[in-house]
C-alpha cells in the first residue's frame, strides 16, 4: 500500500449505485475505492487508513498542473445513481447531505485545509459531469466559512459525550 504524503485535497464523487452494500462490494472486487463511503441513510462508512493512498482518481487522466494524485487527495464517495435519460443524479437526502458535510468540515480542520481544496472529480478528469458537482453545491451553505457558528451538527442529532457520529470503520 502507498502511503499517503501531505494530504492537499478533498475529492467528491458519486457512487453510480442504490447503496453503500454494493458499493463496498464493488470496492473489494475491482481493488479502487475511496477513504469514505456516505451510505444512502447518511451513515459514514472509513474504507481505507487515512495514512494510506487509495485508487479513486485515475492519474494519468488528471488535468496538468493540478498537483492532485492519489497519495495526497482523500476521497469521499456519496451513494447515487445517474440516470443516463435525463443526464440527471439521483437527489441528495439532508442526510448525506448532512453526513458529507459534517466529515468534509472535520477534514478541512484536521488537515488545515479550506473549501479551495475541495475539487469535483468530474473537474479534475473526464468524468459524468455534476459527479462531485451536485455533492458540492449541496453541502456548500454548511461549510466553514459559509455560515456561523463554525461547527455543524453531526448526522441527525447534536452531539453530546455519549453520542455517536454514525461513523463506521472498516479498516484493519
Amino acid at each position: 500500500k502507498e502511503p499517503m504524503s501531505k494530504v492537499s485535497s478533498i475529492i467528491l464523487h458519486r457512487t453510480v449505485s442504490s447503496s453503500a452494500g454494493s458499493t463496498l462490494s464493488s470496492f473489494k472486487s475491482r481493488g479502487i475505492g475511496t477513504h469514505f463511503l456516505i451510505g444512502e441513510d447518511g451513515k459514514i462508512y472509513n474504507t481505507a487508513s487515512l495514512n494510506n493512498a487509495t485508487h479513486h482518481i485515475l492519474e494519468s487522466q488528471v488535468k496538468e498542473g493540478s498537483g492532485i494524485l492519489n497519495n495526497n487527495a482523500i476521497g469521499i464517495e456519496v451513494v447515487g445513481n445517474y440516470n443516463g435519460e435525463t443526464k440527471t443524479w439521483d437527489p441528495l437526502s439532508s442526510e448525506r447531505v448532512e453526513s458529507t458535510a459534517f466529515l468534509v468540515n472535520s477534514l478541512e480542520q484536521t488537515y488545515s485545509l479550506n473549501d479551495n481544496n475541495i475539487h469535483n472529480h468530474e473537474d479534475i478528469q473526464f468524468k459524468t459531469p455534476g459527479e462531485g458537482g451536485t455533492v458540492h453545491e449541496a453541502i456548500s451553505p454548511y461549510l466553514e466559512g459559509h455560515f456561523t457558528p463554525k461547527w455543524i451538527f453531526p448526522p441527525s442529532q447534536p452531539l453530546t459525550p455519549t453520542s455517536t457520529l454514525n461513523l463506521f470503520s472498516l479498516t484493519q
